[in-house]
């Protein structure tokens, strides 16, 4: 991540936003126009087309992925820039020393998205004054738990852990100071402290790649204690001096042997900013490191926005994804600054070498590998897309509250992608509060044409269930759309 330098802490006593996202469109700003919907019903603007997949999230920003499969989900790690967005002043410079949060999501059919808030690294560490480029590992401990190693840096000074026994917490800081702080025995050379990237190999053990900066000797590595939660001090940390242009935006992965230290590249070659790899089969050993060259052009390249990249490897469900950084989302919303979004796209590895086949970015992203239950329980927070709402934690729950972004928006609209519907449902069952008119389509194009599935009234002054009967549908796999009025929060859903 290409940013400035802060003293972490200068911002440790950010008062923490509880609003996690909102909608940032204006009848002004660039965007695509849905012709398929009313413009007076619900927005005339929508950042993520109903066929694409990328970006994950259609109006959060957020940057640097990492990413850790659990009990069948893939769960999505990143820099909150959305704190940074919101906090920035008028005329103020992209400014992400106020990001003390990290964001996070998941799915389980890769096209459908579920927020699930921020993890409040500054309150948690509260030695801490940044969260900047997470990486996560799991491991199955002694006492029998899935136990989750969250890793930060605090500004460009340091690299902190969060530990927990689930990917959503609650999370704990086990040392109550840095991981890696510049006074570490053997540190060296390393002028931006950040950006870790971690794995754990076949036999258990895990090793932690950092740094970054110009010139050379900056990227680092270390074998992790047996805790995790410390360095093996007898190896100590090793400097990768050879490391070709390397700039930041470590990652480490363990692919069947061998481990794949991937990163971004510098500004001052060509081409720029591109995300690069090299392999190794003895990480501490730095001549062993062989230089795979480039897999990911700049994100300009594919019509994706300019600027420096930060991804994340991930095999789920049988395939190899890339996770990465894109830079349109804030172009989209006519937003001051580098406020990113975060994409996915395959990618393919060759197991037995650890070689990474050229991988491109795109706006269509991965295809959808499930499809999602009506019948189940589910939060109106899980979508593909949608326009004119925000997120906003209420009590501990995530829901969507929907505010009217425009004056002419009168409310909001989401889309849960391909749901089975294998049987008939005679109702559907909400958790909601507010006064106003939540409407249900079934694989609408013209919504000004087509009678709604359900329309459920609203109106209660805290969260409560409404049941609301349905109308007739053919069995099969249909696209959910919901259209809700201003002046409604949304908890869950479900047919029955």
């Amino acid at each position: 991540m290409k940013r400035h330098i802060f003293n972490g802490a200068v911002f440790a006593a950010l008062s923490i936003i509880l609003v996690t996202s909102v909608s940032c469109a204006s009848s002004t700003q660039k965007g695509t126009k849905v012709d398929s919907f009313m413009i007076n019903t619900i927005s005339n603007f929508v950042s993520k087309p109903v066929n694409d997949n990328n970006p994950l999230l259609p109006n959060f920003y957020c940057a640097d992925p990492t990413a850790v499969v659990y009990d069948g989900r893939l769960y999505v790690y990143g820099t909150n820039d959305h704190q940074m967005y919101q906090n920035l002043k008028a005329d103020e410079e992209v400014n992400y020393g106020y990001i003390n949060t990290l964001a996070v999501m998941s799915t389980d059919d890769m096209a459908n998205w579920t927020f699930h808030g921020e993890i409040k690294v500054g309150q948690i560490a509260r030695w801490a004054g940044n969260s900047w480029a997470p990486s996560i590992v799991s491991r199955k401990e002694e006492d029998g738990l899935t136990h989750f190693y969250l890793y930060f840096a605090n500004s460009g000074n340091g690299i902190g852990v969060l530990t927990a026994t689930s990917p959503l917490g609650p999370w704990t800081d086990p040392i109550g100071k840095a991981l890696i702080s510049r006074s570490v025995k053997g540190l060296g050379k390393c002028d931006w402290l950040f950006d870790p990237g971690v794995c754990i190999d076949d036999k258990g053990d895990g090793y932690i790649s950092f740094g970054g900066g110009p010139g050379h000797n900056n990227c680092k590595i270390a074998k992790l204690g047996k805790d995790m939660v410390s360095l093996d001090m007898e190896t100590g940390i090793v400097a990768l001096p050879d490391t070709p242009n390397h700039f930041e935006a470590n990652e480490l992965n363990y692919v069947k042997g061998t481990y794949i230290l991937s990163y971004c590249s510098a500004w001052d070659i060509q081409p720029q900013a591109e995300m690069c790899y090299m392999t190794s089969k003895t990480p501490l050993v730095p001549e062993s490191w062989v230089n795979g060259g480039s897999f990911f052009a700049n994100t300009g390249t594919y019509g994706l926005g300019g600027g420096n990249n930060h991804s994340h490897i991930e095999k789920y469900n049988g395939k190899y994804y890339m996770i990465y950084q894109a830079h349109d989302l804030h172009t989209k919303f006519n937003v001051k600054g580098d406020c990113r979004n975060i994409n996915i796209d395959e990618l393919e590895i060759d197991e037995s070498t650890g070689k990474i086949s050229k991988c491109k970015g795109t706006r269509k992203g991965v295809d959808q590998i499930k499809n999602p239950s009506p019948f189940v329980q589910t939060g109106f927070e899980t979508l593909s897309t949608g326009s004119g709402f925000k997120y906003k934690t209420y009590q501990g729950k995530d829901t969507i509250s929907v505010q009217a972004t425009t004056q002419d928006t009168i409310g909001g609209w989401t889309l849960l992608k391909q749901a089975d519907f294998s049987k008939k449902a005679e109702k559907i069952r909400i958790m909601a509060k507010g006064t106003g008119t939540l409407n249900i389509y079934l694989d609408s194009n013209r919504i000004s044409d087509t009678e709604p599935l359900a329309s459920v009234k609203i109106d209660s002054l805290d969260f409560s269930e409404i049941v609301s009967n349905l109308g007739s549908y053919e069995n099969g796999i249909h696209d959910v759309y919901f259209v809700f009025s201003n002046g409604l929060e949304l908890d869950w859903w479900v047919m029955e």
